[in-house]
């Protein structure tokens, strides 16, 4: 059985990652992960001034650490380095080694930690001198540990079944319950809006397309009430740029209060 001591710190980033691990500290997996992310942010920080003060990031057209060429620097590329952490190989960035010295160590964090955020699209030119800089040392470590436990969590904890409505557009393409209250309905004559807010645009909605209200008792937008609380369920799509569920059938649509 493995205790945590937890020192009262104003790091929220900490705590959610002991909650993270919380539920998952009995396996071989989550102690080779705790040591390795123990060790990874000890050298973050005994490191950080050297990192401060001698990476310098131009106008780019490569990133050494974007790991799976996506042309972007994030998250993702983090994971690839902590996962080969401390390792020797001959893959290169793919493997985390950012500065191809065939090692994965904490100078190539320092490669990612210079290029966070960046993407070939729209790459700025920046200098990092002491503590004098557009985007300070320890934001970029905030940044980073945020991103990095984002990607996390989505790998070690199961994906919710039932998502609240604002956190929708992170499964547009899964097949998920979508809670939440309804605050507008809408009949344009071409389909029935039901949105969770007011106006609808912005945000995740409900689109019951005119050719499927024979399926329903009622022309839906007579059936639904604004403040129904509802569970929709369908596969998450785009629709002008917000995520949407097109409902088909009236078993999609559930309510749970009036």
């Amino acid at each position: 059985m493995i205790q945590l001591v937890i020192v009262k710190t104003k790091s929220k980033f900490l705590l959610i990652f002991l909650k993270i691990l919380s539920s998952y500290l009995n396996s071989r997996k989550a102690i080779h992960l705790v040591f390795t992310l123990v060790l990874g942010f000890f050298l973050i920080f005994l490191k950080g001034s050297l990192f401060q003060s001698h990476f310098e990031v131009k106008s780019l057209t490569e990133l050494q650490a974007d790991s799976n060429d996506d042309g972007r620097v994030d998250g993702v590329d983090y994971v690839v380095w902590l996962k080969n952490f401390n390792k020797r190989t001959l893959g290169g960035k793919a493997d985390g080694d950012f500065n191809l010295d065939e090692v994965v160590d904490s100078s190539d964090y320092g490669v990612w930690l210079s290029e966070y955020g960046k993407s070939l699209e729209g790459s700025t030119s920046e200098r990092v001198l002491g503590t004098s800089t557009t985007t300070s040392f320890w934001e970029k470590v905030e940044k980073s540990i945020s991103g990095f436990f984002s990607q996390i969590k989505k790998k070690i904890l199961p994906e919710p079944n039932v998502i609240s409505y604002p956190d929708a557009r992170e499964y547009v393409g899964k097949k998920k319950t979508v809670e939440g209250e309804i605050k507008e309905i809408l009949n344009n004559k071409r389909a029935v809006y039901l949105g969770f807010k007011k106006p609808h645009t912005g945000t995740f909605v409900v689109r019951i397309l005119e050719e499927n209200w024979k399926n329903f008792p009622d022309i839906p937008d007579k059936i639904y009430k604004e403040g129904q609380k509802i569970h929709v369920t369908g596969e998450i799509k785009w629709y002008q740029g917000d995520p949407v569920i097109y409902v088909q059938d009236p078993s999609q649509i559930v309510v749970l209060s009036e």
